[in-house]
Order: structure tokens, then sequence, then C-alpha cells
């Protein structure tokens, strides 16, 4: 399959339980993030966030979306629908690189240079 509409800037998709995961955007105003189905390509949902373009990780069965302006979402990792779980915006300035996490911890980093943990622990 092929879908011309997607946009990806920095980071591939994320393929979790047979669906891609990915932020889309067209490099002006505003960004999706997306899922699409694995064999077919089509669009599970889409829904609109802050900033542009971004990248994306699956822990634990949840999307960690962090956009080009910091902000950063957590969301259920389902095809089933977008659900949002929580949102931070606690890096400040652009954000090309890809969110890492290790032990309850993410890690984000702007393109100044500042580096961000955020414990996730309950």
């Amino acid at each position: 399959w092929r879908n011309r509409d997607i946009m990806l800037h920095f980071q591939s998709p994320v393929l979790f339980e047979d669906h891609l995961y990915f932020v889309s955007g067209d490099n002006k105003k505003s960004s999706k993030l997306q899922c699409l189905e694995w064999a077919t390509g089509a669009v599970k949902w889409s829904q609109n966030v802050t900033g542009q373009r971004g990248g994306v990780i699956v822990v634990g069965g949840k999307l960690i979306a962090v956009a080009e302006n910091g902000e950063t979402i957590l969301a259920e990792a389902t095809a089933a629908g977008f659900t949002e779980l929580g949102r931070l915006h606690e890096v400040t300035g652009t954000v090309w690189a890809a969110p890492a996490f290790s032990d309850r911890r993410l890690f984000l980093r702007s393109n100044a240079g500042a580096l961000v943990c955020v414990d996730l622990a309950p």
C-alpha cells in the first residue's frame, strides 16, 4: 500500500500490535498523531496535536508522542480510537530528538541542548 498523505520528518513510525503510530505534519501549522493498519494502510484514527512534526514511542502499551514544540502526550496504544491519558510540557525550545524511556523515566531533549528527565512512576 501507499499513502502520500503521511509526512514524516524526524522519526519512522512505531509498529505495535499490527498498527503504525506516528506524528505526521505538513511543516506549517499543525500535526496529527495517527494510527494506521499495517497490512492495509487504512487510517484507524487521526488526532490533531499542537506543534509541528514530532516523534512517538510505545512503552507498556501506551503511546508517548512529543511534538516539535515540546508538547508531550500520553495516550492508549490502541487502534480502537484515540484516548488521551495526560499531557505535559516540560522541555522548552524546538524538539527534534526522539523521546527515550528507561526505568520509569522519560527523557526529552531540545535542539538547544536542554535535557529533561520526567519520572513517570505512579
